[in-house]
């Protein structure tokens, strides 16, 4: 058996340059007949250890049947991700209202 993997992109913001700034949306489903579950990584912006854990998730379930579906957010706040100060990724609080992520 095989896990029927889609992936999607939701735009979120018009950048400057006319880009679009997305959240990319990641579904693995089995058969259907098992639960749900949703994981998502980089809610804050300088913490990308969750992302490294996604891609070997995604690297494991080519390989392994699941019975139910992941529905998986690799960069929940893509906004945060390219927050700089120098070389330093701010990403924690929003720079207009200074309120955390």
């Amino acid at each position: 058996m095989e896990n029927k993997l889609e992936s999607k992109t939701i735009p979120i913001k018009k950048l400057a340059t006319g880009d679009d700034l997305s959240i990319n949306v990641i579904e693995i489903e089995g058969n259907g007949g098992g639960p749900t579950c949703y994981i998502q990584a980089s809610v804050h912006g300088a913490e990308i250890q969750g992302n490294l854990v996604i891609k070997q998730l995604l690297d494991f379930f080519k390989t392994t049947y699941i019975n139910g579906k992941l529905i998986i957010i690799p960069n929940a706040n893509p906004y945060a991700t390219i927050q700089k100060s120098g070389p330093y990724t701010q990403g924690r609080f929003n720079p207009v209202t200074g309120n955390n992520f």
